[in-house]
């Protein structure tokens, strides 16, 4: 969600003033004016400037338009004409300013510059962002005196953000020695400057390029800024933070946003903020009272709509169907000339469709007795409302969807079909205009009009050919199956042949291939009750299929999709005793779906049996392997160490061809190993693994890491004369730094690196060789960790390194230079991680203390609070002992 107004193209009309004073134009041109003498013709100038300045463009315009059919010969026209454009331009006339302008412009004398600047600003407002674009280049390159350089710039780069053309848009506000950054050099102070920063943000945000956008944002002076633009560059980090997942940070910043919200606008979208925030922190409630407060009347409209879409949302992911249905019920009682009824209206209506074919979302009451209320003809209502009362709205052929969908569970095919037309026809392409086209070729198809439903199915492949979202979201497949059905009607046996090949080539896993698995899902949601339904269709009217097991395991799978597990476990049970022997290629697959059912019906017990035995009795079946790892992993989960180990092993030696599945158990059995303190077996483990020539490059990086630090760094630590295992260590690790040294792992492997030196490096200067040179190995190491670029290593790698570049000048006696890493940890690193800090900041603190520094240690210490507030306690009692030696010291 965008809400910076930096890509819609348009600005607030004040800060066109603002330029206009700073540059020197004063609007009412008193030297310009002086230059002839007063008459008439100043007199009405003079009056359509102070109408424009007072903001009264209508009158302005005309004034300004009454001067020029006046004075035809005056030298002021091509000023005039100026401002008679925009006085166009700020009622929203941009064809009407561009126009006067354009014809104009070779007359304009002087205001040239002045011409071309509001011609591409008037492209921009209305949207034509690639010629605003050119325009504002234009300006730039051809005059070099105008004071609109800076502007023109910026909103050279605003214009191409208008078409998400990002990669420009920072090249445009990046590059050394582009217009941008020389404008912006030569005039450091001007408000255009950060803006042109805060774009650089978007930018960087749409890029995914998080940790590079809150460093530019961050370095904005916000005591340059006035309140609107200190909003929105809080509300720019807040966004960054949260994209780059840390919403504990974002919610923070999200304090001081709400607190500096300068309207209403502003305050409904830090409230929107928040509840992304909540959502991503996992506070559902949080985030629904955040939503909820962008409800109230004073909110705008958009703002309404969208937090009402999403406090709708949210509470159906909560499983709550009756409260979001209740929440609906009341914004409509409360209400009555709200700017969102229309779609509040629908989306009621959607519900109570939902609920209609889910009727198990509803709460059961003690009352068996009372009936549930009639869903479906009070979904059609609401539809019919909106279709009835909106007819502007954007949501009427979404309605009219809708509401097609009421006629198709009544039956009523042929107006089903009339809503579906509509729909179709006035949708935008979408998924949802694919669903229209869908079940339109459906209603014509179940009133046998053959021929118009193949034509309306062929359409749809045809149209959404190339989009995926259509493509694998359950309607190609689906559509593909009723060309056959159609054809077949028609005695298109060629036509039903080419269409079920396509399903076997594309769709090879849908319920509708291997010999047509049959007709599913009516809905967009993927309506499993009615694919059941189809499914038992086919095998009531033919009860000796050769694939009624095939439709049997189907019906059975749309359970299991639906997430009911009780349901699907039946149906596998009923399954098992009608097929055990007929369908002994199907049979391992029901088995194995069945054992991982009960495994997500939280039966685990009951899955490990089925799965074991599914290895006993399938070893050759291609699930072998997984139904052996779930075995492992059960284990594993339960802390039976030594039996996970038994069973990762009997995986890669039962199973040595199941692909990364195999090598993964080597790993895990390592593991296991090393949790029950086998350093030898699991080296025996992690050596196998990356002796292994075929295994993948990524298994065999993980396990000489694991080599390196987990067994032979450990043996070394664990006895301190043993060389050997210094020896192995080193080796190992080294592996991972001899390449390619920028990524993740080549990091850690670095960071563990310094540690074995400094193991070494510890010992002999414990045993008196007090000599610097013994750690310039680690040193080395930890620095190596610092060089790899910040965007390819985790922050909690680079501020350990830190730290023990720290310790090791606190152990050589070099505190200041042990006080430049921590500060490092303290103060630069972003996002900083917690443990070191902690770490860091302890550490500082004891150096300050020493050297009797107390109010630097308090502020060190106070840092880590902020931090890591778990940690008031244990540093509390520090601060007031700094603080009462602090005063000691002053006194």
């Amino acid at each position: 969600m965008i809400r910076t107004g930096f890509t819609n193209g348009k600005e607030t009309s004040w800060r066109r003033w603002l330029w206009l004073i700073s540059c020197g134009i004063v609007l009412l041109t008193p030297g310009l004016l002086r230059a002839a003498p007063k008459s008439a013709e100043t007199d009405d100038l003079a009056h359509a400037l102070l109408l424009f300045k007072g903001h009264q463009y209508s009158q302005a315009e005309t004034n300004f338009g009454t001067f020029l059919s006046t004075y035809t010969n005056s030298p002021q026209r091509a000023y005039a004409a100026l401002f008679l454009a925009r006085s166009r331009l700020e009622q929203g006339n941009y064809d009407g300013a561009i126009q006067l302008l354009t014809n104009n412009v070779s007359q304009s004398g002087n205001w040239a510059p002045d011409y071309v600047f509001w011609i591409a600003s008037a492209r921009l407002d209305k949207g034509d962002f690639a010629e605003a674009g050119t325009g504002f280049a234009n300006l730039i390159k051809n005059y070099h005196d105008t004071p609109w350089r800076l502007e023109a710039a910026f909103d050279e780069a605003q214009a191409w953000a208008g078409v998400r053309d990002w990669p420009r848009v920072m090249e445009l506000l990046q590059k050394p020695d582009g217009s941008f950054r020389t404008l912006a050099a030569a005039d450091p102070k001007n408000p255009i400057v950060p803006r042109g920063v805060l774009l650089l943000g978007e930018a960087l945000l749409a890029q995914k390029r998080y940790a590079e956008g809150e460093k530019a944002v961050s370095a904005i002076d916000v005591s340059a800024l006035d309140p609107e633009w200190q909003w929105r560059r809080q509300y720019l980090l807040c966004r960054l933070e949260l994209a780059a997942g840390r919403p504990a940070d974002a919610l923070v910043g999200t304090t001081n946003l709400l607190d500096n919200a300068t309207g209403p606008r502003h305050l409904a979208a830090s409230r929107f903020l928040r509840g992304e925030i909540f959502e991503a922190l996992r506070r559902p409630s949080d985030a629904l009272q955040s939503y909820t407060n962008n409800l109230a009347n004073e909110v705008p409209a958009d703002d309404q709509r969208q937090a009402l879409l999403k406090t709708v949302t949210l509470t159906l992911s909560q499983n709550q169907a009756q409260d979001a249905v209740q929440l609906l019920e009341n914004y409509l009682a409360q209400r009555t000339n709200g700017p969102a009824l229309d779609l509040a209206r629908l989306s009621l209506g959607e519900l109570y469709l939902k609920l209609h074919f889910n009727p198990n979302l509803i709460v059961n009451t003690n009352d068996s007795a009372t009936p549930l209320p009639d869903y479906l003809q009070m979904a059609q209502a609401a539809f019919d409302t909106v279709i009835s009362n909106f007819s502007a709205s954007p949501l009427l052929a979404q309605a009219h969807l809708d509401r097609g969908w009421c006629y198709w569970a009544q039956t009523n095919m042929a107006v089903a079909e009339a809503d579906f037309q509509i729909a179709a026809d006035q949708l935008r392409p979408s998924p949802e205009q694919a669903v229209a086209q869908f079940k339109l070729a459906d209603a014509e198809l179940y009133q046998h009009k053959y021929g118009p439903a193949l034509t309306n199915y062929n359409q749809l492949l045809k149209q959404y050919a190339t989009t995926e979202s259509v493509t694998n979201g359950g309607l190609f497949d689906q559509a593909l199956y009723q060309i056959i059905e159609a054809s077949l009607a028609l005695g298109q046996e060629k036509d039903a042949e080419n269409a079920l090949q396509e399903i076997l080539n594309r769709y090879p896993n849908s319920l509708f291939s291997d010999r047509g698995q049959l007709l599913i899902g009516e809905s967009k949601t993927n309506d499993y009750e009615m694919a059941r339904r189809e499914f038992s269709e086919v095998l009531k009217r033919s009860p000796n299929t050769p694939m009624l097991a095939e439709a049997q395991f189907a019906i059975a799978r749309t359970y299991e999709q639906e997430g009911d597990w009780t349901n699907a476990l039946r149906k596998y049970d009923a399954w098992l005793d009608a097929h055990a022997t007929n369908a002994p290629l199907l049979r391992p697959q029901v088995e194995y779906a069945r054992a991982l059912d009960y495994s997500k019906a939280g039966m685990e017990s009951n899955a490990l049996s089925l799965f074991t035995n599914f290895v006993a009795h399938y070893p050759g079946n291609n699930l072998a392997a997984w139904a052996q790892n779930a075995v492992a992993d059960y284990y594993y989960n339960r802390g039976d160490i030594q039996s996970a180990e038994e069973n990762y092993q009997l995986l890669y030696q039962k199973f040595p061809n199941a692909g990364d599945l195999s090598y993964q158990a080597r790993l895990m059995a390592g593991r296991c190993a090393l949790a029950r303190h086998d350093t030898d077996e699991a080296r025996q483990y992690f050596s196998d693994l990356v002796n292994n020539t075929n295994a993948p490059a990524s298994f065999i990086a993980q396990g000489y890491f694991a080599l390196g630090s987990d067994v032979f760094l450990q043996q070394y630590i664990a006895n301190p004369t043993n060389n050997i295992a210094l020896d192995q260590a080193i080796k190992a690790l080294s592996n991972l730094t001899n390449g390619a040294t920028t990524n993740a792992m080549a990091a850690q492997a670095l960071g563990r690196l310094g540690d074995c030196y400094r193991q070494w490096a510890d010992l002999q200067w414990g045993a008196g060789k007090h000599d610097p040179a013994v750690y310039s190995d680690a040193v080395q190491m930890y620095q190596s960790v610092l060089a790899v670029p910040a965007a390819n290593m985790d922050i909690a790698t680079r501020s350990e390194a830190e730290v023990a570049l720290g310790q090791i000048a606190e152990q050589q006696a070099q505190p200041e230079r042990a006080l430049d890493h921590y500060r490092k940890v303290l103060y630069e690193l972003e996002p900083f991680d917690p443990f070191w800090v902690e770490q860091a900041g302890k550490a500082a603190g004891h150096i300050y203390e020493r050297q009797e520094e107390w109010d630097k240690a308090i502020k060190v210490y106070e840092r880590v609070l902020r931090a890591v507030p778990s940690l008031k306690a244990a540093l509390g009692k520090a601060i007031d002992a700094a603080r009462v030696n602090s005063a000691k010291a002053h006194n």
